[in-house]
């Protein structure tokens, strides 16, 4: 990054960092922008225009530089420094111009609030945000004290604490943005600007949108104050009590009324500094870092990827309408296959229905909507999958059926890739008897397709090394956060869960209230409580998946037996409209203990335990299990398991993953419950000789 001077004084700087396909804001970033500005404080241009030479003009800071933040000070005076080049920016002499095309987050988008116009492309990719409240953090470089004078009170607080991005056209419509040009002649226009402001040889007038009550709030302190209780009390219900940057935001933006811009800046640096050297931004950091460290996992194997252009799915169902959907949608031809009409044309209108959502949000076009969908070849024939570079089997969890439909694709497809969807069933087991049982390998999607980040590859002992390569990279190519894992029972993320969901029937079976043992999980963190995840997912799903497991690890993975009591009494889950819960059409869900208890009568005594031991009792089951499949080399590593948790079932990210939370916990503090609960319960729960060890170590599993 250079100051370059045109014949005519304009002042021009490309953001285009070296060696990489994004712009971020690193260390170097930091002092090109520091020379830039000390030149035209020396010598200033007529104008500076600040244009970017990637497709995006920035996605904020390096997170590493976060994650390097090693005390309260380090934090400190990385916010300071960065406030004050910005303030120096904006104290420049001479107009300051920012061309914005794609994305313009995080610190990308103060540096352009330091500018006295911005021009955004109009370009659906391109999104203006202050999204640090995701890595738990404010912006600590000025945005808390700038954004509320060109958007107004309210837009800033919303946007800020909530982390939301906008498009270029509502950024213009809020004020954000001065103007939205077609996007092939975004540098013309803003050089042309920049070339307006600099004949006029003064700065223009800084925006405003204050708004009344913006005013009020700054000149009226009693007025400010019941405005921000206001805010603080409606910010605290959506953030919820784990994540305290939400908060810090909204005092952030306080102190920018009610304090001198020096004083402002200081408290927003405070805040900052706090919320970096705390646990929950340090774990929400540490999660950003593994997901982008996972595109790079896997990479010897990822490299023997075949080239993949035309897939194919055997099934229209939910999970094969939703597959369909997400490839085509990532530009990949798609033959979808059913033997029957009615199934068919149903697949068809999920996938539609999908279609029409996204573009009702805005987040494709009529055009490309038609694009997509004619990119969907729906058909009965099987030998329209001949030429398919990837076959993929989404029919229902019957392990003959898969193998059946297996089968004949492989015959059909010689040269394809073959791909299991299933969630649980064994896959070299449907390798058996196929022409080639090297090109088969699971590809595992979870529900629903179009917005859970993660896939699982299923790596069967047999599979050749171009089969796995090519599921890993075609994970990618869909946006997916791939985890590979061993072919054994339910593989890692159901596994794992499925220890979760029997513990959660054990209390149940105790006379715990369901409700109650729900509120105790979702308070604890996770998106949903035990049963009405089970309801969600629905209750034959869950009972298929069950006895499969069951099978393999007995007792501590549970029965189908109680689901298959639900289901012969009519409850199906949410699909059904009652399982757990009574799932009205516009309502929320409600629990049903009462008709529940008549299926399924307490077994023991009434449990009279207390959410925390609820909590325990469902969660170091799942620690136990994670680490045996560490053990039995399920994945490599611990950071796998903790990302595909996250990603996979929801479990709280402020935790910092499943095996974060052991650490927390320290092993000699689990053996101890668990040995507790062995006593009471019996010997499903003896813990894993491992874990045993690693308390007599008390070992982590990660650094700390």
């Amino acid at each position: 990054m250079e100051l370059r001077r045109e014949e005519d004084g304009l002042g021009t700087v490309v953001f285009d960092r070296p060696g990489d396909r994004i712009n971020v804001i690193d260390a170097a970033a930091i002092e090109a922008l520091e020379a830039v500005v000390a030149e035209c404080e020396r010598e200033p241009p007529t104008a500076l225009l600040f244009l970017s030479g990637k497709d995006h003009f920035c996605m904020g800071a390096d997170v590493s530089l976060i994650a390097s933040l090693a005390t309260r000070a380090d934090a400190e005076e990385g916010s300071r420094r960065g406030q004050e080049l910005f303030e120096r920016l904006a104290r420049l002499s001479c107009p300051t111009v920012m061309a914005v095309r794609g994305a313009c987050l995080g610190g990308g988008l103060e540096w352009a609030l330091a500018c006295d116009r911005i021009l955004a492309s109009d370009h659906r990719r391109t999104v203006l945000g202050l999204p640090e409240v995701k890595l738990g953090l404010v912006p600590g470089w000025g945005g808390t004290q700038r954004l509320p004078t060109r958007a107004g009170l309210g837009p800033a607080v919303e946007w800020i604490a909530a982390g939301r991005t906008l498009p270029a056209a509502l950024a213009l419509e809020r004020g954000l943005v001065d103007r939205v040009v077609p996007d092939a002649r975004l540098e013309d226009e803003a050089r042309a600007l920049a070339r307006d402001l600099g004949r006029r040889r003064r700065k223009p007038r800084p925006p405003r949108r204050l708004g009344m009550v913006g005013l009020a709030a700054r000149w009226l302190p009693p007025v400010r104050r019941a405005v921000f209780e206001r805010v603080e009390r409606e910010v605290a219900k959506r953030a919820g009590p784990h994540y305290p940057a939400p908060l810090a935001a909204v005092a952030a933006v306080e102190s920018g009324f009610a304090l001198p811009r020096a004083a402002g800046l200081a408290r927003e640096r405070q805040l900052f500094a706090d919320l970096a050297i705390g646990e929950v931004s340090r774990h929400l950091v540490r999660l950003w870092l593994l997901m982008g460290a996972a595109r790079q996992w896997y990479a010897a194997e990822a490299a023997a990827a075949a080239p993949v252009r035309r897939i194919a799915v055997l099934g229209a169902g939910v999970m094969g309408a939703g597959v369909a959907h997400l490839m085509a949608a990532r530009g990949f031809e798609v033959v979808l296959r059913e033997v029957e009409t009615g199934p068919l044309a149903a697949g068809m209108q999920r996938v539609r229905s999908l279609v029409e959502a996204d573009q009702g949000k805005g987040r494709i076009t009529a055009s490309e909507a038609a694009e997509l969908l004619d990119r969907i070849r729906p058909t009965l024939d099987l030998a329209e999958i001949a030429n398919a570079d990837v076959v993929l089997e989404a029919v229902v969890e019957d392990l003959d059926l898969k193998k059946r439909v297996l089968f004949e694709a492989a015959l059909v497809a010689p040269g394809a890739v073959l791909a299991t969807n299933t969630s649980a069933l064994p896959i070299a087991a449907m390798a058996q008897g196929l022409p080639d049982p090297a090109r088969l390998a699971g590809l595992h999607f979870f529900n629903p397709v179009h917005r859970m980040p993660l896939v699982e590859v299923v790596v069967p002992s047999g599979a050749a090394p171009m089969t796995v390569g090519t599921l890993i990279d075609l994970g990618r190519r869909l946006d997916k956060t791939v985890i590979r894992v061993t072919d054994t029972p339910g593989f890692l993320v159901n596994r794992i869960l499925s220890v979760y969901l029997r513990e959660a029937m054990g209390l149940l079976e105790s006379g715990a209230p369901l409700g109650a043992v729900d509120r105790a999980l979702t308070d604890f963190g996770m998106p949903m409580g035990p049963f009405l995840l089970l309801d969600r997912v629905g209750l034959d799903v869950a009972a298929r998946v069950a006895g499969t497991l069951a099978e393999a690890f007995g007792d501590r993975a549970g029965s189908p037996e109680p689901l298959e009591k639900m289901l012969a009494a009519g409850r199906r889950g949410e699909k059904g409209g009652l399982g757990f819960y009574r799932h009205g059409a516009n309502g929320e869900p409600t629990p049903d203990p009462e008709g529940v208890e008549s299926i399924l009568p307490p077994r023991t005594h009434r449990h009279e335990g207390t959410a925390a031991e609820w909590v325990d009792r469902l969660v170091d089951p799942m620690i136990m299990e994670a680490l045996r499949c560490l053990d039995d080399g399920v994945v490599a590593s611990a950071d796998e398991i903790d990302l595909a948790l996250v990603l996979g079932i929801g479990w709280p990210p402020f935790r910092g993953g499943l095996l974060r939370h052991a650490d927390a916990v320290g092993a000699p503090a689990l053996v101890t419950r668990i040995d507790r609960l062995t006593d009471q319960l019996g010997t499903r729960l003896t813990p894993p000789t491992s874990l045993r060890e690693r308390a007599a170590r008390n070992a982590r599993f990660h650094a700390p």
